[in-house]
């Protein structure tokens, strides 16, 4: 039941050539901590799938999880829009966002939303940080480790296969990470230039999409807390330079 109605989200084709000129596209920030017989299984249905990974520094990423657990608002449907190339360049089609599930609080994670709290709940009374692990503020602080995480996926599938996306530029102007992903694809450049913004915040981001930058900023980390969270994630850092083969992993701090 449950795979018949997740089907069912998605365009229906009867012949070959509709298939051809629709790229089908699923996303879910899940997929990277899928287990070993996961990935598996999805590899035998899709061994020629193309990997779309969207990699953001991990203490940013800890810092917007805590607010964006900490001020659960309610989430409106939001419809997407998908602009498509070849024969159908130009025009836009509507998809679905995921049932818009309501984000709930963490039970540890309460107004307010300081600095002062994000650091008491992810360091210990010692001023190191809380052990990952897979559930609670231990889990949040496990998914920025992600060299282990590719790893389980690079010994399954080709690493050609996949492409990594970063995160901080895909905020600045997202033009340039997505003219590198339908590179990736081969698919026609899209024209970003007629649906770009500018946000308030001097970054880009498209005229029907929404953007972090549209946010309401939020307080600045404690230094102090930052430093100790990024000497925890070097070490994962450092590994995923060598597993991807770039000298730099971009808008991760150094």
């Amino acid at each position: 039941e449950f795979w018949r109605a997740y089907l069912e989200e998605f365009p229906a084709f009867t012949t070959h050539e509709q298939l051809g000129k629709v790229l089908t596209v699923e996303k879910t920030p899940e997929y990277l901590l899928m287990s070993a017989q996961q990935i598996k299984r999805l590899y035998r249905l899709l061994p020629s799938v193309k990997l779309v990974v969207s990699l953001r520094d991990p203490v940013d990423r800890l810092y917007s999880w805590f607010h964006f657990k900490c001020n659960p608002a309610p989430k409106k449907p939001r419809l997407i829009r998908l602009m498509l190339g070849g024969p159908d360049k130009g025009r836009v089609v509507a998809c679905h966002d995921d049932a818009a599930i309501t984000a709930l609080p963490h039970p540890n994670v309460a107004s307010p939303c300081t600095p002062e709290a994000f650091a008491k709940l992810v360091l210990t009374a010692n001023g190191t940080v809380v052990a990952p692990a897979d559930a609670g503020v231990g889990h949040a602080i496990k998914r920025g480790l992600y060299a282990d995480q590719l790893r389980a996926w690079f010994s399954v599938f080709p690493k050609s296969q996949f492409f990594v996306l970063f995160a901080s530029t895909l905020f600045e102007n997202p033009a340039v990470e997505l003219r590198r992903l339908e590179t990736f694809l081969r698919i026609p450049h899209y024209p970003y230039a007629k649906v770009l913004r500018q946000t308030h915040r001097g970054t880009k981001a498209l005229a029907d999409v929404g953007s972090k930058a549209d946010l309401p900023a939020v307080a600045p980390m404690d230094p102090d807390t930052a430093r100790i969270l990024q000497a925890f994630y070097a070490a994962s850092n450092a590994d995923v330079k060598m597993q991807i083969g770039v000298a730099t992993l971009v808008g991760f701090r150094t």
